[in-house]
């Protein structure tokens, strides 16, 4: 009994980092279902709708930055100081250009009602700097301080329960005002990373930040490789609920984000089987070893999101009855077909480890192409037809074409 208690123990501790962020991710989702809970089912919808067009604006300005931190210190011999302040000062630049360019999108081009300029300007500057993690994340990483990763995971915690609480006592404000505030604990989480880089300041160089820039033709070159790849994937529910919003009524929108995100605690376990399996993959010298590698995250992967299912289905349940507007056949078809959807991008993780250690950003970005393609095509049958059972028929066809688009291109690699 006693050596049961010590291995369980060994093992929360070796993995207690995951666990926190596992944690985060899940309060991040229980914080927006719980909000569903406290406002209209169509007034929820309205609400990811505007999200979700000041979150595409975010997410296009949101460049690599972790990655090319290290870049410029494995290839082009920076040290891990200058490297992270050339990546932290990309992100800031991109915060402020996201801010402006929001506040300019909703005083011309698209005044939706509660739409202020100020009001998005607000939701993008805080969201740029709950992005703004990829250089700091980069420095804690190169000299092995976890536990200051782990602490900023656990400021952003804290940042979910103060987010909670708030959105409690303002429930009737106004929906860019209850968005920001759901945006706050990512940016905490940035702060805290910020502190914990100052506190290893100059551990390693302190050559000048002009320097640095003399690489610039190489930070636009690795930058801009797979800038589209990363907008369309950390985009996708945003350009996914976009679609779904020109269409289909808020409530349709309202039932379709609560899909997604019920899929939080899944797409966590997954991310952190993709992140083992990527050094594992790196390790493998013969194709059956890679062969093995990425059959066993596919089956974990499809499993993990197989075995979550049931809880979104009881969330499903739960919010019907309790908001009589909400169909509760309508939107178990629709949790059920979100997952359906979720079950490609599952099984494509080991395909996108291959392709991407060998250098195929372009085959990659040609699957996300393909995939949002064919997505936007299939969706103009909503112009005759606007229910979202054809969105989600559109979304898992595209779902799986990206799959197997990735799977045929990969499979040189596996034989």
């Amino acid at each position: 009994m006693s050596l049961t208690i010590d291995r369980g123990l060994r093992l929360i501790r070796g993995n207690i980092e995951t666990l926190f962020a596992i944690a985060n991710f899940g309060a991040s989702s229980i914080f927006w279902l719980a909000l569903a809970f406290l406002i209209p089912a169509a007034r929820y919808g309205q609400m990811m709708t505007l999200q979700a067009a000041v979150f595409l604006i975010v997410t296009a300005l949101t460049f690599r930055t972790h990655d090319l931190v290290f870049f410029l210190v494995r290839n082009r011999g920076q040290g891990i100081d200058q490297a992270f302040r050339i990546g932290f000062a990309i992100e800031a630049v991109a915060a402020v250009v996201a801010t402006l360019v929001c506040a300019a999108v909703a005083a011309t081009v698209w005044p939706m009602p509660g739409a202020t300029p100020t009001g998005a300007a607000l939701l993008a500057l805080v969201a740029g700097i709950g992005g703004a993690q990829g250089a700091a994340v980069a420095k804690l990483r190169y000299l092995v301080r976890g536990r200051s990763v782990m602490l900023a995971d656990a400021a952003c915690m804290v940042g979910w329960i103060a987010a909670g609480l708030t959105a409690l006592a303002l429930r009737n404000a106004s929906l860019l005002t209850l968005l920001t505030v759901g945006t706050v604990p990512n940016a905490l989480r940035t702060v805290a990373l910020l502190a914990g880089v100052r506190r290893h300041r100059g551990v390693l160089d302190s050559a000048p930040l002009a320097s640095g820039w003399a690489d610039r033709g190489a930070i636009i070159r690795f930058l801009g490789g797979a800038q589209l790849t990363n907008f369309l994937k950390n985009g996708s529910v945003s350009i996914e609920t976009m679609i779904l919003a020109a269409f289909c009524p808020p409530t349709a929108v309202a039932m379709y984000r609560l899909a997604k995100s019920t899929q939080g605690a899944a797409s966590a376990a997954i991310n952190v089987e993709y992140q083992r399996s990527y050094s594992a993959l790196a390790r493998a010298d013969t194709h059956m070893a890679r062969l093995a590698a990425v059959q066993h995250l596919r089956r974990k992967s499809i499993r993990l999101c197989v075995a979550l299912y049931p809880v979104s289905a009881t969330f499903a349940l739960a919010y019907a009855l309790h908001k009589p507007d909400i169909g509760l056949v309508t939107f178990q078809f629709v949790t059920l077909a979100a997952f359906v959807a979720f079950i490609p991008a599952a099984a494509q993780q080991g395909y996108m480890i291959l392709l991407l250690q060998e250098g195929a950003h372009r085959t990659v970005n040609a699957a996300y192409i393909l995939s949002v393609g064919l997505l936007c095509t299939l969706s103009l049958t909503l112009l005759a037809v606007p229910t979202i059972s054809i969105f989600l028929t559109a979304l898992i066809a595209s779902a799986v074409a990206r799959v197997w688009f990735l799977s045929v291109k990969a499979a040189p690699l596996l034989s």
